[in-house]
């Protein structure tokens, strides 16, 4: 709970400086998440989960159509697994949630606010629950909760890359972006819940959209 109260102090702080700059964003959304896996034995079968995002976006610009962007982001990761037949019948999902630093830039391709984005990310694991329901092989009832970044979980720190793009679209509170970004993470996570795995890696697949904060937080009687 501190980690997660002290992400809220930062985005705070981060809203409430420099506001007046068009810079700052708020960019929220939804995303489908799962756990690349390879080597070792896999024993369960895995799959996407669906996951939010909230945070602030700061953008610099370097040229006439290429702009630095940076923030800070809360974001929810993780997978689902499915026991198979020999094993038992039982769900398994993994939730660990990141404060996350993406590093990179956005590049209009034409006069029409079509962008391409792209560059790194660095998180760091703030909580999130590793909850298991079912029944094992014998029949027994199972059901199973532990804290996913806990002495058998998933390391804290993930680093990867995000591509993707977007498009602005003019609106009464200023230009309202819309975007899609694919997350790949290049950290190597150890061992989810019982994934005998040699690598495990994050993805996301999300969609989300962005307003300036000026436009936010601007009072409806400024021109006075």
């Amino acid at each position: 709970m501190r980690e997660i109260q002290l992400a809220l102090i930062l985005l705070i702080s981060v809203i409430f400086y420099n506001t007046e700059a068009q810079q700052y964003s708020i960019r929220g959304g939804f995303g489908l998440a799962t756990i690349s896996a390879s080597g070792g034995q896999i024993d369960t079968k895995m799959s996407s989960i669906f996951r939010s995002h909230l945070g602030i976006i700061y953008e610099h610009p370097i040229q006439e159509k290429l702009f630095f962007q940076t923030g800070l982001i809360i974001e929810g990761k993780g997978v689902k697994e499915t026991s198979n037949k020999n094993n038992g019948n039982y769900t398994i999902k993994t939730k660990p949630l990141y404060l996350i630093v993406p590093i990179g830039v956005k590049y209009f391709i034409n006069n029409n606010n079509i962008f391409c984005n792209g560059g790194f990310y660095a998180g760091y694991g703030i909580g999130g629950k590793v909850k298991a329901s079912g029944t094992t092989y014998s029949g027994n009832p199972y059901n199973q909760g532990m804290d996913v970044f806990g002495k058998d979980g998933l390391k804290k720190l993930d680093f990867g890359i995000e591509l993707g793009g977007g498009i602005l679209v003019p609106s009464s509170f200023g230009n309202l972006e819309l975007g899609l970004l694919l997350s790949f993470g290049l950290t190597n996570l150890g061992e989810p819940t019982n994934i005998n795995v040699d690598i495990a890696k994050n993805q996301v697949y999300k969609v989300y959209a962005a307003l300036p904060l000026n436009a936010i937080i601007k009072p409806k009687n400024s021109n006075n």
